[in-house]
């Protein structure tokens, strides 16, 4: 099957999209009804419905630092997920209590696989909590086996994720970076990832590759600029130790402590930072 391609300069490769539109045969009466159908077949330049395409395009995409959005198939998958999670695709009995063992859950991951292949960062960042074992808003009723390959699984969307812009993702990789916990057994501790997915979290701006807010803020700035610069006075796992570098963030962190209201946590980071200045004496 085939889908109508949108609007894109890549339709228009081979012909020019200029080119002034066939006339009707009211508006030309040299050119039959029949002929007019078959020049009209003759220019559609159709688009098949095929992940593998999707995956080409995508390719395409990351030549201009883009890994998300614009897929149409991938919201296809997405929406087809999210109906076998409704119970729209289960037998009359299943649906009409809802039951959840009358979901096809295996039908529903191999449409949100699909969704996050054509680049759909919802579906990426849920596979990711999904294999990680942890809490997400789709899909919410599937699991899956807590083995090591699904956790590196996981850590792999979940960069994905992180390198799109999706903030709880980046603080996610940052944690885990930092202390090893959630990292799976293909990575190994790293301070110099943890400082860098810290930063990238602390300087989102608030919105994702796909141009949606993320208002995550269960991990303000101040605590986050807090254990960037903990490593930093530290030093270690790769991290050169840095007293003067921790002690500026320190008063970072204690000034936007102060500016939230958090007068007591800001005094502790002004006092981190002291410290700091005096290790370098």
């Amino acid at each position: 099957s085939s889908i109508s391609p949108p609007f894109s300069p890549i339709n228009f490769i081979h012909e020019d999209p200029f080119e002034p539109r066939l006339r009707s045969d009211s508006e030309n009466s040299s050119i039959t009804r029949e002929q007019e159908h078959e020049e009209f077949a003759r220019r559609q330049v159709s688009r098949p419905s095929c992940v593998t395409l999707e995956v080409n395009l995508r390719r395409m995409s990351l030549c201009q630092g883009q890994i998300t959005g614009g897929s149409v198939l991938g919201e296809v998958h997405l929406e087809m997920a999210k109906y076998h999670e409704n119970g729209r695709f289960a037998p009359k009995e299943g649906r009409s209590l809802l039951l959840e063992d009358s979901v096809d859950w295996d039908s529903a991951i191999f449409h949100l696989e699909k969704a996050a292949v054509c680049g759909v960062l919802e579906a990426i960042v849920a596979l990711a909590r999904m294999f990680l074992q942890l809490p997400h808003d789709v899909l919410e009723g599937a699991h899956v086996e807590d083995t090591e390959d699904n956790m590196n699984r996981g850590v792999d969307y979940m960069r994905m994720a992180a390198v799109a812009g999706d903030r709880s993702a980046m603080i996610y990789l940052a944690n885990a970076y930092h202390t090893g916990v959630g990292l799976g057994t293909e990575r190994e501790i790293d301070w110099v990832e943890a400082a860098r997915w810290y930063s990238q979290a602390i300087n989102q701006s608030g919105e994702d590759e796909e141009g949606c807010y993320d208002a995550t803020m269960e991990d303000p700035a101040y605590l986050l600029i807090a254990k960037q610069a903990g490593i930093y006075r530290e030093g270690g796992h790769g991290l050169e130790r840095d007293p003067e570098r921790a002690a500026e963030l320190y008063n970072d962190a204690a000034e936007q402590a102060m500016a939230a209201m958090k007068g007591r946590l800001a005094s502790k980071y002004f006092a981190f930072a002291e410290e700091c200045w005096a290790e370098m004496e």
